[in-house]
Formats: structure tokens, sequence, C-alpha cells
């Protein structure tokens, strides 16, 4: 968090070779959903600090990718299971499909946070196997 901005800063002033870009925010991304493999993970704060920098990248010059919205996935493990997680797992994966980059990158990183029945319900394949390709429009 505290590279990006400085990132931004630099370019602000000038560095025009150091804008942030989407390969940059799905990096610290990446490390928040990380977090509880450390030695001293802080879930809560990490959360805070994806949810930040996800909204920063949808306000930037910069759109989410597929990337983005299964490492926004992935960071949902990040809180405790229940109607809190379900909720924002429900919201990222409505933006993502809404934006149209759902793809089996993002279906893989959905079946790795919810629960069966919740990623079922909102891919709509009641049974079987999932592939992207085939899923209902």
């Amino acid at each position: 968090n505290i590279m990006l901005k400085r990132m931004g800063d630099l370019y602000d002033q000038g560095n025009r070779s150091i804008r942030p870009t989407v390969f940059t925010y799905n990096a610290v991304l990446m490390a928040c959903a990380e977090t509880l493999s450390t030695p001293d993970p802080q879930p809560q704060e990490a959360f805070k600090i994806a949810v930040q920098i996800f909204n920063d990248l949808r306000n930037a010059n910069e759109e989410p990718d597929h990337v983005s919205f299964g490492n926004m996935l992935r960071c949902a493990n990040l809180l405790p299971d229940g109607d809190q997680k379900d909720g924002v797992i429900k919201s990222i994966f409505s933006l993502c499909a809404r934006s149209g980059f759902v793809n089996n990158f993002v279906v893989r990183d959905l079946q790795a946070t919810a629960s069966e029945e919740l990623w079922r319900s909102l891919l709509g394949v009641p049974i079987g196997e999932v592939n992207a390709d085939s899923l209902p429009s």
C-alpha cells in the first residue's frame, strides 16, 4: 500500500516511467490474499488494505482484470466464514460478471473461496463439472 502510494506520488511529480498499472495493484492484492500464510497474520487489516487497493484501482486510469477479481475473491478468505464473507464473494463475483471477466481463473478462485452451495448458485451450475466456457450468460 505504501509502495503504491509512493509510486503514485512520483508519477504525479512527473516521473512518467513509474505509473502504477493493473499489474502493480494485482501484486498488492495477491500479497494481501497470502497474509494467512505468514508467521503473524493480520487478516482484518489485510482485508481492509485489499478493499482500499481494489477501490483505488477502480478509480485509477487502470481497470481491474480477471486477475484483480480472482485476487479479491481470494482476499475474501481473510474473513471468517459467514454472511459477511458470502456477501463479499457475491459482490465481487457480480461485479466481475458485469465487467465480462469471468473465466476459468476466476472460477477456480471462486471455488477455492466460496462454499460449494454458494459457488454453484453464483455460476448457475447445480451439478457437474464447471468450465467458464460453458457457463450460462
